[in-house]
């Protein structure tokens, strides 16, 4: 009986795998289409915002309140794409470089295009752990010789 609870034990951790990996590809998903569908919004934020200055140009007409209106609209969805991507990013386990936008491998240090250092929450912080031997370390040992 013991092999067949091993089984089951075995198919059912295989299951809670694949439930969660199905999961991270769903969420995945839902976000590259909302980071599409954020993109093509911000085209034709940027088509309304160059088709009003176009036509302001031609026409002699200054409508400063339409642009700025356009821009905080712009900025605004920039924001949005920009939480979408990092967040996206943290799915595919991934950092976003703040400098230049790159995606880097979760345990790296510094960007691989432009080569600031990541920045980093302190969980995401990878740390060493410290090698000592069996007898302490160096400062340890002077402690206890001086004792």
């Amino acid at each position: 009986m013991g092999f067949i609870d091993d089984l089951k034990q075995s198919v059912k951790q295989v299951a809670d795998f694949a439930e969660k990996k199905t999961d991270t590809v769903v969420e995945i998903s839902k976000l590259k289409y909302q980071q599409i569908q954020t993109s093509k919004n911000l085209d034709d934020l940027m088509a309304q915002l160059g088709s009003a200055v176009y036509s302001m140009v031609k026409s002699d007409y200054d409508n400063k309140n339409l642009v700025d209106s356009l821009i905080a609209e712009i900025d605004t969805v920039k924001e949005n794409l920009a939480e979408i991507e990092e967040k996206l990013a943290e799915r595919r386990d991934l950092i976003l470089c703040s400098q230049c936008g790159a995606k880097n491998e979760k345990d790296s240090i510094f960007c691989k295009r432009c080569g600031s250092k990541l920045n980093r929450t302190a969980a995401e912080e990878v740390t060493e752990p410290m090698e000592t031997d069996s007898e302490g370390s160096k400062d340890q040992q002077d402690e206890q010789n001086q004792e």
